[in-house]
């Protein structure tokens, strides 16, 4: 194999690994409008398995309220409090620590965004660069790609590294299916 292939091959697996880690940069979104929130009264926990073996997390919002700080055509982004997010390793499988399991790994800063279309499912976003503590595990790499959108260890790693330069941009991640979150919520407008 020439070197020119392999640099050919590595620039595409990274363009698919910058694709894939895309994020949202609030600043090229709209104001909301008016003061929109809504209320979360209990956490909402839900359950993901990670895209390599038996991983099982456990994913929570916190109670608390989300307010809204920007729109795009297709719905609001409502921010929550501070560490608002959180995954709990219910399942190392063979990849990770055993002494994880049980074991919050991380907390980030978060958000629901709500379509307008109110038959479509919420979705959970994350603020990157607020994860709180940061991966410390051998198998970081892995369990971010599980955490965050990445399909491959590969692009977790360079996730995790434009998760830092993109500080500030919201992610979205594995979301609950169905109509469960935007149901456990209620909406307020302030005057």
């Amino acid at each position: 194999m020439s070197l020119a292939f392999l640099a050919k091959k590595l620039g595409v697996v990274l363009s698919g690994a910058m694709v894939a880690g895309c994020s949202i940069d609030p600043a090229n979104l709209k104001a909301p409008p008016g003061e929109l929130r809504v209320e979360l009264a209990e956490p909402f926990n839900y359950e993901t398995s990670g895209g390599s073996g038996p991983l099982r997390f456990e994913r929570a919002l916190a109670a608390g309220t989300y307010h809204a700080v920007s729109e795009d055509a297709a719905g609001v982004f409502f921010l929550g409090p501070r560490a608002c997010y959180s995954v709990k390793v219910l399942d190392p499988g063979s990849a990770l620590r055993e002494e994880l399991r049980g074991k919050v790994w991380t907390t980030m800063d978060c958000g629901i965004y709500l379509p307008n279309d109110a038959s479509a499912p919420a979705k959970i976003y994350v603020v990157l660069g607020t994860a709180s503590p940061p991966p410390a595990e051998p198998n970081a790499a892995l369990l971010y790609s599980a955490v965050l959108p990445g399909a491959s260890t590969m692009q977790g790693a360079v996730h995790s590294g434009f998760a830092a330069l993109e500080g500030g941009n919201f992610n979205f991640v594995p979301s609950p299916p169905g109509k469960a979150l935007r149901e456990r919520l209620s909406s307020r407008s302030s005057k």
